[in-house]
């Protein structure tokens, strides 16, 4: 065999990486991420208003529909290759806290007259499930939690500085939205490795 006839033949099959699929479990975390990063883009075009506040809930609109219609896709011919966190314990007893706690602070916050700092604490609660998932689970979610938590700070912030109702919803949910888009979309268009943040390891 010649120099020329092995360049033509290209690299050795061993080398080339293998393709990485994403699983049903992730699937479906990226399908929660997608909707739920379109309601939180909603909620921080309230701080704005006229055509940027309908552009940025179109644009919502468009990258969640996106992302949950391709994991849709996806999913069809996914492998289960472990075993989903959506039915274990852990995660319903993590997600009735969650609930618990944005239901309290919202009504805290609405007896202190202070309704207007809703979108910051829900960030941060959210963001905290999202932290407990990441010792429970997966440490994917450690990046999604600690963006949401700074979005729900940097709200906060931002609404005792004097940035009102329209500011504080505008950062937090801005940010909210942005962090789940980033984690859904990279879950679909570009899977990193083989262990889905949506299922638990096989033992």
């Amino acid at each position: 065999m010649t120099a020329d006839d092995r360049r033509g033949q290209g690299p050795p099959s061993s080398s080339r990486p293998a393709s990485r699929v994403p699983d049903r479990g992730n699937l479906t975390g990226a399908m929660i991420e997608g909707f739920f990063g379109t309601a939180w883009a909603a909620w921080g075009a309230s701080g704005f208003a006229g055509g940027v506040s309908d552009s940025i809930r179109v644009v919502g609109i468009v990258v969640g529909v996106v992302i949950v219609a391709r994991s849709v896709r996806l999913r069809r011919s996914a492998p289960a290759r472990s075993r989903s966190i959506y039915g274990s314990r852990a995660f319903r007893f993590v997600v009735v806290l969650e609930v618990a706690g944005l239901v309290l602070g919202a009504v805290v916050l609405g007896a202190m007259g202070d309704s207007e700092y809703a979108p910051a604490w829900c960030a941060a609660v959210v963001g905290a499930h999202f932290l407990a998932f990441g010792r429970l689970f997966h440490p994917r979610f450690h990046w999604l939690g600690t963006a949401l938590l700074v979005g729900g700070i940097v709200g906060a912030l931002v609404g005792l500085g004097g940035g009102g109702r329209a500011g504080i919803a505008a950062t937090s949910g801005l940010i909210a939205a942005t962090s789940l888009f980033a984690v859904g979309g990279l879950s679909v268009f570009a899977p990193t490795g083989p262990e889905a943040a949506g299922s638990l390891p096989q033992r």
